[in-house]
C-alpha cells in the first residue's frame, strides 16, 4: 500500500469497496490467523463518515487497518488496529 498509486488506494484496499488488493490482504490475514468466529479485516481509506481525521493534503490519505483473531479455546476475539498517513513525496525543488 505504501508504494501503490495514491489515487487508487480506496478502490484497491478499502474493505467497503472490496477491491482486488483488499481481497488478497483478506486472504493473507485469514490464512495466517484462521478462525471462523471473527470478522473480516477492516480497511478504511479516507472514510467520509467522520470516523477518522481528514488527510492533511491532496497528496496524502488516511488509512486504518483492523484485524481480528481468536485462538482455539479462547472465549473472545482479539483485535489490532493501526492508523497511518500515506503520502506522496513532493517533487524536489529545481
Amino acid at each position: 500500500m505504501w508504494s501503490d498509486n495514491l489515487g487508487t488506494l480506496k478502490a484497491n484496499y478499502d474493505s467497503t469497496v472490496g477491491g482486488p488488493k483488499y481481497a488478497l490482504f483478506k486472504a493473507d490475514v485469514q490464512s495466517r490467523l484462521p478462525s471462523a468466529l471473527v470478522p473480516d479485516p477492516v480497511v478504511k481509506v479516507d472514510p467520509t463518515d467522520g470516523s477518522l481525521p481528514l488527510a492533511v493534503s491532496n497528496s496524502s490519505s488516511v488509512v486504518q487497518v483492523q484485524i481480528f483473531w481468536q485462538l482455539p479455546g479462547e472465549p473472545t476475539a482479539h483485535n489490532y488496529t493501526t492508523t497511518g498517513v500515506i503520502a506522496q513525496n513532493p517533487k524536489p525543488l529545481p
